[in-house]
């Protein structure tokens, strides 16, 4: 799954409330200058043990996309053999013309942008609140600012 970012709008915590609402582990590392190697054992042990990884700013490593795609391939060659059935690959990016279109048409693409607009901020905020939250602050001053 590949996540187009837009400015505002991390989706990172979305994706790790996913994960645990449906009671898997998520593991998440950025990409840059010489994390291929990490991102290389990520992949690995998330496959093998069916966790989710989570790349982001994949377009800061364009090369290590390149082996994700041939990755992919063997794997669609196999059936999925190798591949544990409970793992999942995220990716983050900005729009880059040389990120790999192969790449992009074998993954489910979407983009998380920030709501516009104070109202729907706040609602965004208070939709994604959930009582739990509410009882772990046990500062007086909390509830208030909510209500």
């Amino acid at each position: 799954l590949i996540c187009f970012l837009t400015t505002g709008a991390d989706p990172t915590p979305y994706i790790e409330q996913l994960s645990k609402r449906m009671e898997n582990m998520t593991k998440c590392m950025s990409m840059g200058q010489g994390q291929e190697i990490h991102a290389r054992k990520l992949l690995a042990h998330a496959m093998s043990e069916g966790y989710w990884a989570l790349l982001q700013n994949c377009h800061l490593g364009l090369e290590y996309m390149m082996e994700i795609l041939l990755i992919f391939l063997e794997l669609e060659k196999k059936g999925g053999a190798g591949a544990h059935p409970d793992f999942r690959l995220w990716l983050t990016t900005e729009v880059h013309p040389k990120f790999p279109i192969s790449l992009l048409q074998i993954c489910i693409k979407f983009t998380n942008e920030p709501p516009s607009g104070i109202r729907a901020g706040l609602m965004r905020t208070y939709g994604s609140m959930n009582q739990d939250m509410l009882d772990k602050n046990d500062q007086w001053q909390y509830l208030p600012l909510i209500y």
